[in-house]
């Protein structure tokens, strides 16, 4: 059988394949495709422009200061100067950081919407920045898969609204419970306002880049996402690396990873809590349709 089209979103700062991209096209019956959304680019001409200010910033108020040393203006009008100019900065910069952010925003929803056009992926995946890309693009057919999602950090600094989880089959968030970028309490937040079915992995001691995921364990989130979308097909399963290399990095990342949950208490393995009775493995939380069946 075919094998699963995943269609990843990286970062707003990648210009090549992320780590997670590289782990999920190790998988086996599993085909990836990295979209080049473009917006590192607009992060470059964010600190282009930044630095250019700073530049007629810092020369401005060295003129304006050498002029009141010599007396050629007061020191109140320099002071005067020396605060309106601040002022001006800041609002320049911000300025020009929500109009880039903006743009970097509507490209890549444009390159996404091209590369689902073109690639026609059975899932999307997408990591911070580009989870909120995904959000933003969601087809009625494509389950996501969002990995430490941006979405409140994002949406504030651009300022444009918060998408929400409201079309797509099935959507599965990732997030590190140490992630100091991103506070986990948006993942929820995004989890709670889903109007579709919706569940939420807590990944212990995981950071924002959740450097901890393995590829055997993106495997097992790709195949548990797509039997909740897709009931009624059969998964090209076993999703587990190709290469022996991988497999070694993968075991002996769960080991490191093991030993974390075991030093706070937790004896679940990463993102789910065991019922102890039954045996039976869920997800920290879920919402939507299906979670309430």
């Amino acid at each position: 059988m075919p094998p699963i089209r995943i269609l990843f979103l990286p970062g707003i700062e990648a210009r090549s394949w992320p780590r997670k991209c590289e782990l999920l096209s190790t998988l086996a019956n599993v085909e990836t495709f990295c979209s080049d959304l473009g917006s590192a680019d607009w992060v470059q001409r964010i600190w282009i422009s930044l630095v250019f200010l700073g530049i007629i910033y810092i020369l401005g108020l060295i003129f304006t200061w050498y002029g009141a040393v010599k007396h050629h203006i007061g020191l109140g009008i320099a002071l005067l100067i020396t605060v309106v100019a601040s002022a001006l900065l800041v609002a320049i910069a911000f300025g020009i950081a929500r109009f880039c952010l903006r743009r970097a925003y509507t490209q890549a929803e444009e390159v996404a919407r091209g590369d689902v056009e073109s690639f026609r992926p059975d899932m999307i995946v997408g990591q911070s920045f580009g989870a909120v890309v995904a959000l933003k693009l969601q087809d009625p057919a494509k389950p996501l898969l969002l990995l430490a999602p941006a979405r409140r950090y994002f949406c504030s600094w651009a300022g444009v609204a918060e998408p929400t989880c409201n079309s797509a089959p099935a959507v599965m968030i990732v997030h590190g419970t140490k992630d100091r970028m991103i506070p986990i309490e948006d993942a929820r937040d995004i989890c709670r306002e889903a109007k579709v079915y919706c569940c939420l992995k807590e990944w212990p001691l995981g950071d924002h880049s959740l450097s901890t995921v393995t590829a055997s364990r993106l495997g097992d989130f790709v195949e548990e996402l797509y039997k909740m979308s897709f009931p009624d097909l059969p998964v090209p399963s076993p999703l587990y690396p190709w290469s022996t290399s991988d497999c070694f990095e993968d075991a002996r990342s769960d080991i490191s990873g093991q030993a974390e949950f075991d030093s706070v208490g937790s004896p679940d393995p990463p993102g789910i809590d065991c019922d102890e009775e039954c045996g039976e493995a869920k997800p920290l939380m879920q919402s939507g349709p299906r979670a309430a069946g």
